[in-house]
């Protein structure tokens, strides 16, 4: 379409734009050819569609061959016989050299000044488009749209389909054939707060005696071609227009037929309607080509054509019917198009894709399956992994513990060994006070290890001299003597000296250590005391106690 206007002049197409606005011509081949043919003279190819009356006295092999080089044009422009009241061609109606009577004299009378009126009101509308530079189709034409209806053009496609359904089944009385299976009230899309009429009789969706409507989908075109493609099935397109005479005909004798219901509800075939003053049904229209009113097409996939650059199937028109319901478009009719060519033609290829998406899916499945399997077996492995490495982790973490417990507990006793070796050079160097000394106290500790270690302190001698004696007795250490004590440790007391009975505890904590024998009083002149907290000793110079042994064997 576009090299054809690119090869037009601008001229011409400022009439091809006229003329399509006069006669509402879509087709841009068709237009472009029947102005070729009058020389780009836009007054002749307009008279050419609308003047082409047979003359008065015309002989009657005349008057029919005028009238079948009209019939084409007029279809070919989607104008229905019926709707701009063509009679037929003989008979009473007829022409006068066909038999007619008077009658088609006063035919000629009524629609002289139609046809007079039409083709200057026709070149006005032309002129003033080209004035306006309007698109083609822009002004008013003959053929009812959307765009006459504001309110319809706001519509979605599904809204509009779903108010097309409802109007059918307020017209028919009948329900779709899903709604009386599922036994529905409503529909899913709401068109509005009021039911449709059937609901509001009280018949509902499943009473009995309901007529059943075919199964239109409430979604729009492109949805209804979508959803066929994906499900490989045969899609049913069905257009009409309310204003259409031949409009309640169809609805009420076609589309309630029962066995076309279930024909196409066994068939599998995804059914879709509107009317052509809704904007997706008037696109539809246009798309697949609809000349005349009612109008029934069958959509399938197809194998692509040997020039197509893809090789994927596509949706093609398998057939259209138009026309009269009574005899074109009706019930009987549509079933033997669909019973003789339709599925005949697209049955072995749909089964084909059908066989090929199952293989697929299967296909899909099991690698769903496997993919499911191998990630199960990596989630153990990963699972398996991580808690080696925490496992390995929470070893090397305790393994670093231990030792760092093991290199403080052996710094602890390397400078306890060398401070009890200080602390003895000090103690034999200041001696005991000789026996009988005034405030002399005698003090014998038992060690816990069956030894008992007894020494005097004199009355001024303090606390924390009496522990370093117990510190020093509890060790037995060689004879090395240090003259100093280490600069790089500090001596804790890890054990309590106290009596039995009555238990006293002879505190060394803070500044209790400071006191002497005199101030505490009851260590003079003989006490007998006892070692506490030989097992925290133990653990704190970093020595195994008799549970970690029997753990470590284990």
């Amino acid at each position: 379409m576009a090299d054809l206007l690119d090869s037009l002049s601008a001229s011409q197409r400022d009439t091809l734009a006229s003329f399509q606005s006069i006669t509402a011509t879509e087709d841009l081949e068709t237009a472009t050819t029947i102005l070729e043919s009058t020389n780009w003279d836009l007054t002749a190819a307009i008279s050419k569609i609308y003047d082409r009356e047979p003359g008065a006295g015309a002989s009657s092999s005349r008057a029919e061959q005028e009238e079948e080089e009209e019939r084409p044009l007029m279809d070919q422009f989607g104008i229905d016989d019926s709707q701009v009241g063509m009679p037929p061609a003989t008979g009473a109606f007829g022409p006068p050299g066909a038999g007619g009577g008077p009658l088609w004299w006063i035919r000629q009378l009524v629609t002289l000044p139609l046809t007079l009126i039409s083709w200057p009101v026709g070149l006005l509308l032309g002129a003033f488009a080209r004035l306006l530079n309007l698109r083609p189709g822009a002004v008013w034409t003959l053929r009812p749209s959307f765009s006459s209806s504001p309110s319809r053009a706001q519509l979605s496609p599904a809204r509009a389909a779903e108010r097309w359904i409802r109007s059918v089944e307020e017209l028919t009385g009948a329900v779709r054939w899903s709604r009386r299976n599922d036994g529905a009230a409503s529909s899913g899309v709401d068109v509005g707060s009021s039911s449709s009429g059937l609901e509001r009789r009280g018949g509902g969706a499943s009473g009995a005696g309901v007529r059943t409507l075919l199964d239109f989908q409430a979604c729009g075109y492109e949805q209804a071609v979508k959803k066929a493609k994906e499900d490989i099935q045969v899609l049913m397109v069905v257009l009409t227009c309310d204003e259409h005479q031949q409009d309640e005909e169809l609805k009420k004798a076609v589309l309630t037929d029962e066995e076309l219901t279930k024909t196409l509800a066994r068939e599998g075939i995804v059914v879709w309607g509107g009317d052509t003053r809704d904007k997706d049904a008037y696109q539809a229209s246009k798309l697949l080509h609809q000349y005349t009113l009612p109008f029934v097409a069958f959509i399938a996939l197809q194998p692509p054509p040997s020039s197509a650059s893809s090789s994927s199937p596509l949706m093609s028109v398998i057939s259209r019917l138009e026309g009269t319901p009574a005899t074109r478009t009706s019930a009987a009719t549509l079933l033997t198009q669909l019973n003789t060519v339709v599925l005949p033609r697209v049955h072995p290829f749909l089964q084909r894709l059908r066989a090929e998406k199952e293989t697929r899916l299967a296909e899909r499945r099991l690698r769903e399956e496997q993919d499911r399997a191998y990630a199960a077996a990596a989630r153990k492995d990963e699972e398996r992994v991580l808690k080696a490495r925490a496992e390995e982790g929470r070893k090397k973490r305790e393994k670093e513990e231990r030792e760092k417990k093991e290199a403080e507990a052996a710094r602890l006793r390397d400078g306890g060994k060398r401070w009890r070796a200080w602390m003895r050079g000090v103690l034999e160097k200041e001696g005991e006070p000789r026996e009988g000394e005034k405030g002399t106290a005698r003090v014998g500790v038992r060690l816990g290890d069956g030894r008992r270690a007894v020494r005097r302190f004199g009355s001024g001698e303090t606390v924390e001299r009496v522990y370093a004696f117990v510190e020093c007795a509890l060790e037995v250490d060689d004879d090395e003597r240090l003259g100093s004590p280490p600069t790089d440790y500090e001596h804790i007391y890890a054990f309590r000296l106290a009596t039995t009975f009555p238990r006293q505890v002879l505190d060394i904590d803070g500044e209790a250590g400071s006191r002497t024998v005199e101030q505490v009083g009851w260590l003079a002149p003989d006490a007998s005391l006892v070692v506490e907290g030989l097992e925290q000793r133990r653990i704190s110079l970093g020595e195994t106690t008799s549970d970690e042994e029997e753990e470590e064997e284990d």
